[in-house]
């Protein structure tokens, strides 16, 4: 599936998305399919944030958000978006070293 979301997103963004991916490390994805066949993508990864004066804090930064070309305009990614939500809602905020 891997291959599979990353052609996606090299169409979605007309480029090699592969070094980008590189760069971000491991996250979490949601893949919108229709029919069997996968027209949506996002993923999230956590960062640390360290406001000053504050310990650091458990942030989900949203990457590679991609809707292959062909299936753009047709609300395909809102439901990746609102599950999204749903899933980061249920996170628990933590500060760095506790659970």
């Amino acid at each position: 599936m891997a291959d599979a979301v990353r052609t996606l997103c090299d169409a979605a963004y007309g480029t090699a998305t592969q070094p980008y991916f590189a760069s971000l490390g491991p996250g979490e994805h949601l893949l919108g399919m229709v029919g069997g066949a996968l027209v949506s993508h996002l993923m999230w990864v956590t960062r640390w944030l360290e406001p000053q004066g504050h310990k650091l804090l458990q942030t989900a930064y949203v990457e590679m958000v991609a809707t292959a070309p062909q299936a753009q305009r047709q609300g395909n990614g809102r439901p990746l978006s609102s599950a999204r939500l749903a899933l980061l809602a249920r996170a628990t905020i933590r500060e760095k070293g506790r659970p």
